[in-house]
């Protein structure tokens, strides 16, 4: 769990009945976000969750296996949305040894998550706002490399 806001991290263990439950990002991403809203709740209160997440093979090297999952509360319906996607932030997560990291609170600036030895640092992105995405990338790698 991270608060964009403050920064301020806590992780949680989850037992082995969890996930065998809910084996996937769209099934544990849904439970999570019940457990941790309150009816009525704003989309986009800062006080939302939005969870990414792996399944118990995403994130490794096999091909298509690099899928993770989004699950918050859609600012269209009300209800919970789901969407997955692939690239190297499902490597990135798995390699931090979380399945999950919950995102509350809003940030006072533009930042960007960098993932490095099982931590997640908040770092300053005020000079990619507003840029395309090509961009974005090339001055992400220039600074940090590129992704696992």
């Amino acid at each position: 769990y991270c608060d964009v806001a403050s920064g301020v991290q806590r992780s949680e263990e989850r037992g082995e009945t969890f996930w065998r439950r809910y084996p996937g990002p769209g099934l544990y991403g849904t439970k999570m976000l019940l457990e941790q809203t309150r009816p009525g709740l704003d989309a986009l209160a800062a006080e939302s969750p939005l969870i990414f997440g792996t399944a118990v093979a995403g994130g490794h090297l096999g091909p298509g296996l690099a899928r993770y999952g989004v699950v918050g509360k859609s600012p269209l319906s009300g209800g919970i949305f789901e969407s997955r996607g692939e690239g190297p932030l499902a490597r990135a997560l798995k390699g931090t040894g979380w399945a999950a990291v919950v995102l509350t609170g809003q940030a006072q600036r533009p930042v960007y998550g960098l993932f490095t030895g099982g931590e997640l640092a908040w770092l300053d992105a005020e000079e990619l706002w507003g840029i395309d995405t090509v961009e974005t990338t090339r001055r992400l790698r220039a600074r940090h490399g590129a992704a696992a």
